[in-house]
């Protein structure tokens, strides 16, 4: 074979280019006395490196390679090699959890009943601030409307709790003269027109102040969810263990805050993220 890569390479007049044999060429410089000397190999970019190095170091001896080759590393292998790794000390102290735990027992003394505990956190101040706003909402519309009082306030919220486990098909039928839907409780607390005017007037914020580039969705609300923030925190003192989480309240009618998510156990309805202690008290909420 190679006496006839020979005999081709002289019938063209060209340097002998047996593989692996190192080829004469001439410098840039046109220099004859400088020759440089390297692989024949059509393309030296294609070519193995465990070739290049055979084929320069033919006279060496084959633990030579191997040595030669072992000293060959990536780039990105020397940085790694260069990078020292410490231990850092990351412990941290945590402050000791010196607050009261559990309720304000001064506050429930002659509290016996639901209702009085109800009353503890839908205190005074919250009810004078729904019965003003909605006064003040009926005389900024004009409407003929007899200003309501905390007690006629006590009473429509009376009716809404038993209206939500005595369900009827209309709201006229809780006044009906028909024994078979005639609810007592509720006829004789309010008449149908006293219910239905405070609940078309209903309000807890006033609607001039609210301002131009108001970003709070639930504007109107807010008094009542600041209230009822302040007073689950007065009454009871969370415990150390506390966590922040979404809540949903199921609604089905029609509002423009209302969240889907199928997912979900209640799937449509308000959502709220709560701040609770491992007993699941409540002591801070406020919607997404």
């Amino acid at each position: 074979m190679d006496t006839l890569l020979r005999d081709i390479c002289a019938f063209e007049d060209l340097p002998e280019c047996i593989p692996g044999e190192e080829t004469p060429m001439e410098s840039e410089e046109d220099d004859e006395d400088t020759i440089v000397y390297r692989p024949a190999f059509a393309d030296d970019d294609d070519v193995p490196l465990s070739t290049v190095l055979k084929s320069s170091t033919q006279d060496e001896s084959s633990d030579d390679v191997d040595a030669a080759l072992s000293t060959f590393t990536e780039p990105h292998a020397r940085q790694e090699g260069q990078r020292r790794w410490k231990k850092k000390d990351n412990s941290t102290t945590l402050p000791q959890f010196t607050e009261k735990e559990g309720y304000n027992a001064d506050e429930f003394v002659n509290s016996d009943t639901p209702t009085e505990v109800f009353f503890k956190y839908f205190d005074k101040d919250i009810r004078e601030k729904i019965v003003f706003e909605t006064n003040l909402y009926a005389v900024q519309k004009g409407r003929n409307f007899q200003p309501i009082t905390d007690r006629e306030l006590l009473g429509f919220i009376g009716i809404n709790f038993m209206m939500g486990y005595h369900q009827l098909p209309a709201l006229h039928h809780f006044w009906s003269c028909h024994p078979d839907l005639h609810v007592s409780p509720i006829s004789e607390t309010m008449p149908r027109t006293c219910f239905t005017d405070i609940l078309s007037n209903l309000h807890l914020n006033n609607n001039m102040e609210m301002p131009d580039n108001n970003q709070d969705r639930v504007y109107k609300l807010r008094p009542l969810i600041d209230g009822m923030n302040e007073r689950f925190a007065f009454l009871y003192n969370m415990k150390k263990q506390q966590s922040i989480d979404e809540s949903i309240i199921l609604l089905k009618g029609r509002s423009s805050l209302k969240q889907y998510n199928l997912m979900k156990p209640i799937k449509q309805g308000y959502k709220l993220w709560c701040r609770a202690d491992i007993t699941g008290y409540i002591g801070q909420f406020e919607r997404d």
